[in-house]
């Protein structure tokens, strides 16, 4: 589609706080972003999120690929342009280590653990719904692209330094992103 172009304008828009405010794409932006592609230029978003929780968004605008899962997933259309899952084993640590997990596959975002309070707290700090419950099958069945940590008491609860092969951004006093 626009891979055989030569010259080619990429527009990236990011979802929260940027695009999204409040919860609301501005009726401007949904206009910039039509018009934007009417004169053939390419669209796509980047956000930590994933392809699931855009829905709301994908309903109100179209693009054209993503770049998602904080950089580990992008698409165009429906081709894979880049992908860098986490290993399950890893994933496997730190939910044996009881750390309240968040995983995002490329189009779902879920938690293993009972204790939603940590989750509800966070979900609500950075204006995202909360991630579903699930059963661990989901952590050597699919494949997981980025990781949240949720705690009502963060510094105690989390030390990124004992997994020094992960990269752990507070996004809120609630939690990480990895």
């Amino acid at each position: 589609m626009f891979l055989n172009r030569k010259n080619i304008n990429v527009y990236l828009f990011d979802v929260d706080g940027t695009l999204l405010i409040d919860c609301v794409i501005p009726d401007s932006a949904k206009e910039v972003i039509s018009e934007l592609r009417e004169e053939g230029n390419m669209v796509m978003l980047a956000t930590g999120r994933s392809q699931g929780q855009l829905k709301e968004i994908t309903d109100q605008i179209k693009v054209d690929g993503f770049i998602q899962n904080n950089g580990a997933y992008a698409t165009l259309g429906k081709d894979i342009l880049f992908e860098s899952p986490i290993n399950p084993e890893v994933i496997w640590k730190l939910h044996n280590d009881g750390l309240n997990l968040g995983v995002l596959t490329k189009d779902r975002y879920v938690r293993f653990l009972n204790t939603n309070k940590a989750f509800k707290k966070f979900a609500e700090s950075l204006k995202i719904e909360e991630p579903k419950k699930s059963d661990t099958s989901v952590i050597d069945r699919d494949k997981i692209y980025s990781l949240t940590i949720a705690s009502t008491n963060l510094e105690a609860e989390v030390n990124p330094k004992k997994y020094p092969e992960l990269r752990f951004i507070k996004v809120s006093d609630y939690g990480y992103d990895i």
